[in-house]
């Protein structure tokens, strides 16, 4: 899986720097490329993931880091996640297409629920906090002089977690590059049979800049 030899201009144009016989990128119809940009979409965010892990595993458990690595790690979690969740602009991954055993699907549903109970929302009690009251001796005025609360959350991050979540997403990262260059291979001898003035006639790709005006918003595809 590459994509070497095109690049994007800043106005979102695609240039042609490796193929000394290219003169044109055309934009594959979406009916046929739409799962290849599904895929390469999945393999960013797990790269993503793959990259957070990495980066951990280089940082010493020291306090004055604490919150980088715990950083490190959630976005590593919320990313690779990410892939198999639901959303309304591209297909999800599917669990038991990528793990085969029992283990596996074990350790997957773990950090599902360590992502959807921690990371993402707080229901669980991995973060708790307790109020009190400090009360003073008899005679004192004010009897309750101050009112506390004390938070404990409980550290994600373990030798073991760190290499469950690398096996999670090594394995995905594995799984989507290969069925990637399989659906390359297969959507390139499709658009190979049609004819030069056909290719010629389709209009060239273009990536959307995106701004604050469209966060809100679904894209197209």
């Amino acid at each position: 899986m590459y994509n070497h030899g095109i690049t994007i201009t800043d106005d979102g144009r695609f240039e042609i720097n490796g193929y000394p016989d290219g003169v044109y990128v055309a934009a594959i119809p979406e009916k046929h490329a739409k799962k290849l940009g599904h895929l390469a979409l999945h393999h960013q965010d797990l790269i993503f993931a793959s990259e957070c892990l990495d980066r951990l595993n280089r940082i010493e458990d020291l306090p004055e880091v604490w919150i980088v690595r715990q950083s490190l790690f959630s976005s590593a979690v919320i990313s690779f996640y990410k892939c198999f969740g639901y959303s309304k602009r591209r297909s999800s991954l599917q669990r038991d297409d990528i793990y085969k055993e029992d283990l596996q699907k074990e350790i997957f549903e773990y950090y599902k629920d360590l992502r959807d109970k921690k990371i993402t929302h707080d229901e669980n009690d991995w973060t708790q906090s307790c109020a009190m009251a400090v009360v003073n001796r008899a005679g004192v005025t004010p009897t309750v002089p101050a009112v506390h609360s004390v938070w404990m959350g409980a550290d994600m991050i373990t030798e073991g977690a760190w290499n469950n979540m690398s096996s999670l997403t090594r394995d995905a990262l594995a799984w989507v590059t290969e069925q990637y260059d399989s659906e390359s291979d297969r959507v390139r001898d499709l658009v190979d049979g049609w004819s030069h003035e056909s290719l010629l006639a389709l209009p060239a790709p273009l990536l959307r800049k995106p701004g604050p005006d469209s966060v809100g918003r679904n894209r197209p595809t």
